[in-house]
């Protein structure tokens, strides 16, 4: 078996574009833990067996819908605070680039999310922390 190529944390970014032309995207400072889910919505259907009805039925499903969501959370950088109160306040999503950066080149990923979360707090002297929480609003495709 061959050894597998693995990839640093520090190769997955987040970036929240500025909503500029052209736009600009940067990852904001202090976050260290990242996740970026994609899933798919599915209606189910049990389907029985028609030349013998009474056997357990089998669930078919159906995709749906596909929707994304992305976490993050580490040291609340006071840089980084503007850019997550306003992507919060906003009404409209932020476009967003997870760009995942390993030896034969990036692949990034793009769409526009909604900023549905946001945590700040600190233990008792400790540093004080962040977490943010983004759902996708429409498609979220690799770029080319």
């Amino acid at each position: 078996m061959a050894r597998p190529t693995t990839i640093r944390e520090s190769k997955l970014l987040i970036k929240l574009g500025d909503g500029n032309t052209p736009e600009t995207f940067s990852a904001p400072c202090g976050i260290t833990t990242k996740s970026f889910n994609r899933s798919a919505e599915v209606n189910e259907f049990n389907v029985r067996d028609c030349a013998d009805p009474d056997k357990p039925a089998w669930v078919e499903r159906v995709k749906r819908a596909l929707s994304s969501e992305i976490t993050g959370s580490g040291l609340l950088a006071r840089e980084s605070l503007d850019v997550y109160e306003a992507a919060l306040a906003s009404d409209d999503p932020v476009n967003v680039q997870v760009v995942l950066d390993y030896a034969v080149g990036p692949r990034t990923y793009q769409g526009a999310y909604l900023v549905t979360a946001l945590n700040i707090g600190a233990p008792e002297d400790e540093l004080v922390n962040v977490e943010i929480t983004l759902q996708s609003s429409g498609p979220v495709e690799p770029l080319p």
